[in-house]
């Protein structure tokens, strides 16, 4: 009897090796014309870089190929200070405003290397799930979700880790940060708002072990899956739009992988503009629904969002992970009966993501190391990640 059953599973195991799916990736909808990695023109925002090596403050005119211009505000008096918001704060935009209307300054050059992130050094940030349409439709996703994402940014120029066992997956999105604390809706009114380019790293075999697939608003998952040393990356500029609304709406962004576009796509895309955004993050202050490190915790460090606290826009359409087809979850099944997972601790839910994760895993769809990672943006520059 059991050698007969033993038989059976051996061919049962060979039957599902030998049968393999076609290469899977999502579909998206690149826009025909290439996307050059620029600033915004003159009168339509102000745009700032930030020196590594000593934290001076730069006005930028321009940018092509890795190359800035711009006039060294902090040769003018401007501080010297480790977050370039706080220079541009205690300087003053008004006189920044008179530096940028001059024509008889004298500019230099400089390479995308020695900037530091337009970010600030806070390590908790605020992300948005499926919070553009194609994505939202792409991940099987209902509504827009928001949590905690634990993370030091990175610079423009920088490495994420391939860690043994993780699917690791990219997202490209557009960041804003604003020049005093937000509690309520009027101060995110008054704030100046400044933007970003950033880049979303996360573990998706983590996310699929713990994801609530009925409610991804549960908490249990995403804190956990995109919380990690050089999870979030940086664009060297910091974006102050005349017109933040307007200037969201067009801004174009998009990922690169090895040099094939992934990711495609525009503000405007957003289900929830900035302002909506926060107005759900801070009705959402005392839940500690969140999971990071093994415990619970608030989508903020109190009840208002601190200055230098990064918004995250969601990502567009594009990103790696798929759920798993029809096929993949067969697939775990069988092995779970026929190998009698169901005597052991795992669910047979929990066997059939494990089963899809070592697919994964085996597939090679997911970043490795070596790959090259490009975002790109319309006005906000670009970031280049090598995967280690």
């Amino acid at each position: 009897m059991f050698k007969f059953y033993n038989l059976i599973v051996l061919s049962l195991v060979l039957l599902l090796s030998a049968c393999s799916e076609e290469p899977r990736q999502n579909k998206i909808s690149a826009e025909k014309e290439q996307l050059v990695p620029a600033v915004s023109v003159k009168g339509q925002a102000l745009t700032f870089a930030h020196l590594k090596s000593d934290h001076s403050l730069l006005l930028v005119h321009s940018y092509s190929n890795g190359k800035t211009t711009a006039v060294n505000l902090s040769d003018l008096g401007a501080p010297k200070l480790p977050d370039m918001l706080d220079a541009i704060t205690q300087y003053g935009l008004e006189n920044i405003k008179e530096i940028a209307a001059s024509t008889s300054l004298e500019s230099k050059n400089y390479e995308i290397g020695e900037f530091s992130a337009a970010a600030s050094s806070l390590g908790r940030h605020i992300s948005s799930g499926t919070n553009f349409i194609e994505h939202a439709e792409e991940t099987n996703s209902d509504r827009v979700f928001h949590y905690p994402k634990f993370s030091s940014a990175s610079p423009p120029v920088s490495n994420v880790k391939h860690v043994k066992g993780v699917l690791l997956d990219y997202e490209v999105e557009i960041c804003m940060r604003a020049d005093r604390p937000i509690a309520n809706l009027d101060d995110f009114t008054k704030a100046n708002k400044f933007f970003f380019l950033c880049g979303d790293f996360s573990d998706r075999s983590m996310l699929s072990r713990y994801i609530d697939p009925d409610n991804y608003d549960s908490g249990s998952a995403f804190t956990r899956a995109k919380s990690g040393e050089d999870y979030f990356s940086s664009g060297p500029f910091l974006v102050l739009p005349e017109d933040w609304r307007g200037f969201v709406s067009n801004e174009r962004i998009m990922t690169k992988l090895n040099g094939t576009i992934r990711q495609d796509s525009r503000g405007r895309y957003m289900i929830r503009d900035f302002k909506d955004i926060t107005k759900h993050v801070l009705a959402d202050t005392t839940s500690t629904r969140f999971i990071y490190q093994g415990k619970g915790v608030t989508m903020l460090d109190g009840e208002r969002i601190k200055q230098g606290q990064t918004l995250m826009s969601g990502t567009p359409e594009g990103v790696i992970f798929m759920p798993p087809t029809t096929w993949q979850i067969t697939k775990g099944i069988i092995g779970y009966v026929f190998t009698l997972g169901f005597l052991g601790e795992h669910t047979g839910r929990e066997a059939v993501i494990e089963s899809f994760i070592k697919q994964e895993l085996k597939a090679g769809r997911f970043l490795k190391h070596g790959d090259q990672v490009h975002y790109l943006s319309a006005s906000m520059g670009e970031i280049h990640v090598t995967v280690e």
